[in-house]
């Protein structure tokens, strides 16, 4: 009996040590080494792009809404312009600004003078935007109020959006500016933040992703329905031959790359990982069949950021392609798109520009692509891009875009049906309405049969605290019928 007891005992105890051993693994291997990435990328970025306090970002950013951050410790280097987080006292990570991309995470095998950087910037333009007329610089960009536009419900519909009813579930909206027939009709900055104040974008990345891979499609460098050019797939015994530069662009290449936010998921390694990010993307499986499937995942537009640094060519151009290409044509001049350490732009969340950029960047849209009598999106693109993936079930996503598409169809089914989401189709919205959306309530909707564009930027945590639709909606109800 006793020498079973100890057997029993021994066993315990074994597997014990083995659940600690399997947690030690996880927390330092796994949780550490992202915990300690997203702060020190993330804390640079508030810092030195987007010009802002240290003591607001950790009280409202970064520490109220996730427990790994507190245990997390920060030191900032506000003369080399980088920050350093530690995670539990032993997982170091560092982040580093460059004045011409942002802030990249430094791998611990690198050095920052390793880091692929641009030799030289870029200038934005317009250089004098005071004196450049809206839209592509900021001379007359608020004009006499149309007469198609209830004022008084537009301002109060902002006024709503600013407000905070329930403080333990905070909107925190900081900017918000309307677009009508081209022009500002509305505008709106929370205290800390400002016109000139670069905000992140998060998903609404991949649509500027989508419109310069358009612009390339637009100079000859490859078709949509084209097999996508990359080398590792080329095997025509490999399934991810048969993949599109379409199927990446409809969310559709079939990757076993899910959308998962936890700590050690795929999306958070491949952002704060510190890892090569498109790499990582191409040589994820497929789960199945090349265009048999929608699903959201980042794996199909970091793969796009291959194919466009390929079509590119060298790295300082390619590094130089969204400002010449898209930003300094359409008067973004405070946009950027960070890269990984690698290299390779995080197209599916890095993207970080001024509430007016992004608005212009949803007026490019509204105009078919036309900025002040130039094309810079070939003819049919942004029809191309409002067509719905063939595979997404309720007609809600196009090319990196969001669509309202499916709203009268999804209007009739039962809520049930609908479940919890903060996502298009929205049945209180036109159908012809069209979005950049991304994480924490970020949205340029573009809503053709109303001539408006909508940004809002904010810092909303789930869907509970901003509803997307009911905002939108607010805002229609101004335009006279």
């Amino acid at each position: 009996m006793r020498r079973t007891t100890g057997k029993i005992i021994l066993g315990v105890a074994l597997f014990i040590l083995l659940l600690i051993g399997f947690a030690a693994y996880y927390l330092f291997v796994k949780i550490a080494p992202i915990g300690a990435g997203y702060k020190a990328k993330m804390l640079c970025s508030y810092l030195f792009v987007s010009n802002r306090e240290l003591a607001p970002i950790l009280e409202n950013d970064l520490e109220p809404f996730n427990p790994l951050m507190p245990l997390v410790d920060t030191e900032v280097d506000y003369e080399n312009k980088s920050v350093t987080a530690t995670a539990f006292g032993l997982v170091t990570r560092r982040a580093v600004f460059n004045d011409c991309l942002g802030c990249t995470l430094i791998p611990p095998s690198l050095k920052s003078d390793q880091l692929k950087f641009a030799t030289a910037c870029v200038d934005p333009e317009p250089a004098n935007p005071e004196d450049v007329p809206w839209p592509t610089g900021d001379l007359n960009s608020i004009q006499a109020f149309p007469t198609e536009i209830d004022e008084n419900k537009l301002q109060a519909a902002l006024d709503k959006e600013f407000s905070e009813p329930n403080s333990e579930k905070p909107r925190r909206a900081r900017a918000v500016v309307v677009l009508y027939q081209g022009h500002i009709v509305a505008e709106r900055y929370a205290p800390g933040f400002g016109v000139n104040t670069r905000m992140h974008g998060w998903s609404m990345s991949k649509s500027i992703t989508s419109a310069l891979i358009g612009i390339l499609v637009g100079q000859g460098k490859f078709s949509v329905n084209d097999p996508a050019p990359i080398p590792e797939w080329k095997n025509p015994d490999d399934p991810h031959s048969r993949i599109t530069i379409d199927h990446l662009l409809h969310m559709s290449g079939g990757f076993d790359f899910h959308h998962d936010l936890s700590p050690a998921g795929q999306r958070q390694q491949a952002l704060f990982g510190a890892i090569d990010s498109v790499a990582y993307a191409i040589s994820c499986p497929l789960d199945v069949a090349p265009g048999s499937r929608w699903e959201y995942a980042n794996a199909n537009p970091h793969a796009l950021w291959r194919i466009i640094r390929d079509a590119v060519g060298a790295d300082e151009n390619y590094l130089q392609f969204p400002r010449r290409a898209l930003f300094n044509r359409i008067g973004m001049r405070n946009a950027i798109i960070e890269p990984d350490p690698y290299g390779n732009f995080i197209g599916t969340s890095f993207g970080w520009a001024t509430a007016r950029d992004w608005a212009r960047f949803g007026l490019l849209y509204l105009n078919d692509g036309v900025w002040e009598g130039e094309r810079i999106l070939p003819e049919g693109w942004v029809e191309y891009t409002r067509t719905p993936a063939p595979k997404a079930p309720l007609k809600q996503y196009g090319a990196l875009f969001w669509l309202n598409a499916g709203a009268k169809e999804f209007a009739n089914i039962s809520p049930e049906e609908k479940g919890g989401r903060n996502a298009p189709p929205f049945p209180r919205l036109p159908e012809d309405a069209y979005f950049a959306m991304g994480h924490d309530g970020q949205v340029v909707a573009v809503i053709p049969s109303h001539q408006l564009v909508v940004v809002r930027l904010g810092l909303s945590r789930s869907d509970e605290t901003w509803d997307y639709e009911g905002f939108l909606a607010d805002i229609l109800a101004a335009v006279k019928e």
